[in-house]
């Protein structure tokens, strides 16, 4: 029994029953705040948009419908066209959202009126 290692030469940790120094506790604990302080910083985009455009169709058969409608105009016009109502709205990274406005067919897709 040479090398034989005695208690006495151990850290008290080991030697005796208690909890070990890294249990799963704290361990998780570290990786949560790792991930989330990662999360807090911004991404960047290469893009002046943020997202996809939304694109908003709605349906309009009579001319009290267009009355909730931020164009009364332009509901109006594509009414008579037999068209819907439409708005396209892109999220921009500065100035929030911006909306456009005009008519939409399944032929033609979204298109402004002029």
């Amino acid at each position: 029994m040479r090398n034989a290692i005695h208690k006495s030469s151990l850290p008290e940790f080991i030697v005796t029953n208690s909890k070990p120094y890294f249990n799963g506790k704290r361990i998780g604990i570290s990786i949560f705040l790792i991930l989330f302080g990662l999360s807090l910083y911004p991404q960047e985009f290469s893009s002046e948009e943020e997202s996809k455009p939304l694109l908003r169709v709605f349906p309009i058969f009579r001319p009290e419908e267009c009355e909730w409608s931020i164009r009364f105009d332009i509901c109006l016009r594509c009414m008579k066209k037999k068209e819907r109502y439409a708005q396209r709205i892109l999220f921009m990274k500065e100035g929030g959202p911006y909306r456009e406005h005009g008519c939409y067919t399944d032929a033609k897709g979204f298109y402004i009126l002029k």
